[in-house]
C-alpha cells in the first residue's frame, strides 16, 4: 500500500490473496482460490502463523494504524474483521430483530458489532453459561439455551414471529439446523462457522417456502480499514473480549489456557 512506510505500525491482513484472478480484480480477494493464509494447514505443505519476532507480509496486506491504538487493540482487529464482514454480508441490519449462534470471540464480536450497525434486539444462543453471561456483560439484550424445551416459547416473546437475521457463528451442525427454526419467514442465515467437510443436511422446503435468504462469510472481505475506524471510535469495545496476555516464552501456556472454553476468550502473547 502506498501509505505504508517504514517504521508504520501495521495490522495484518493474513490471508493473501494472489491479486490477478477474477475474484481478486473484482474486489472479493477473499475468495481467491489461490489464498494463502498465516498459521493455516489448507496448503501444502502448512503455512506457518505469527508466534514469531519477525514475519514478512506483502505491503497490501498492511493497514497502518492509528498512533493511539494500543498492540492488544491492534490484536483483535482480525476477528472483528470476520465478524464485521458477516454482518455487512446480512445487508442491512438497523432495526433488525438478530439473534447469533455461539459465543466464541466471533460470535460475541458479531453480536456486537451488529448492535453497533443498530440491530435491536440482539441476543446470542449457546449452550455453556459462562458464554451467556459474558454476552450479557458486553451489552447483549438478551441471551437463549439452545437446548431449553421452553426455547420457542422465549423466541416468539422476544421476536414474535422470529428473527429477521440469524448468525451461524458456532460452527456446529445442531446449531444451523436449529437456525433455519428460529429465523423469521423471508429472513437471512449467515454462516460464519466452519463445520468441517462433510455434507449436511439441510431443511431446503424451508429453505423454499419461506423465502429465507442463506448465505455464506468467508474470512474478511474488505473492512480491515472499517473495523479500524469502528475501534477508534469506540463503536465496538474489542478489549472487553481479552481474558489473558502471556509473554511469548509461555506460549505453551497461552494455547492451554486459549483451549478452556468455559474461562477463555482471547489470549494474547507478548512480543519482545
Amino acid at each position: 500500500m502506498k501509505d505504508v512506510t517504514v517504521g508504520a505500525r501495521v495490522t495484518a491482513n493474513p490471508a493473501r490473496a494472489c491479486g490477478v484472478c477474477d475474484y481478486c480484480k473484482s474486489g472479493r480477494g477473499n475468495l481467491c482460490r489461490a489464498t494463502i493464509i498465516l498459521g493455516s494447514a489448507s496448503t501444502t505443505p502448512p503455512t506457518d502463523g505469527a508466534f514469531a519476532e519477525f514475519v514478512t507480509v506483502r505491503a497490501d496486506q498492511c493497514h497502518v494504524l492509528p498512533p493511539d491504538m494500543d498492540d492488544a487493540t491492534d490484536a483483535m482487529l482480525e476477528p472483528l474483521a470476520v465478524a464485521l464482514h458477516a454482518v455487512k454480508r446480512a445487508g442491512v441490519v438497523a432495526g433488525k430483530r438478530v439473534l447469533v449462534t455461539g459465543g466464541g470471540p466471533v460470535g460475541l464480536l458479531a453480536a456486537m458489532t451488529a448492535k453497533a450497525f443498530g440491530a435491536v434486539p440482539v441476543a446470542l444462543s449457546d449452550i455453556l453459561a459462562t458464554r451467556r453471561e459474558a454476552a450479557r456483560k458486553l451489552g447483549v439484550e438478551a441471551t437463549v439455551n439452545p437446548a431449553s424445551p421452553t426455547l420457542a416459547d422465549e423466541v416468539r416473546a422476544l421476536t414474535g414471529d422470529g428473527f429477521d437475521v440469524v448468525f451461524e457463528a458456532a460452527g456446529a451442525r445442531a446449531a444451523l439446523r436449529q437456525a433455519f427454526d428460529l429465523v423469521r419467514p423471508g429472513g437471512t442465515i449467515v454462516q460464519i462457522g466452519t463445520l468441517g467437510t462433510e455434507d449436511i443436511p439441510l431443511p431446503v422446503n424451508q429453505l423454499m417456502v419461506r423465502e429465507i435468504n442463506f448465505v455464506g462469510s468467508m474470512r474478511y472481505g474488505n473492512v480491515f480499514d472499517e473495523a479500524i475506524r469502528m475501534v477508534q471510535t469506540r463503536r465496538v469495545d474489542v478489549r472487553a473480549l481479552i481474558t489473558g496476555v502471556l509473554p511469548l516464552a509461555e506460549v505453551s501456556d497461552a494455547l492451554r489456557l486459549a483451549g478452556e472454553k468455559t474461562t477463555a476468550l482471547k489470549v494474547h502473547l507478548e512480543i519482545g
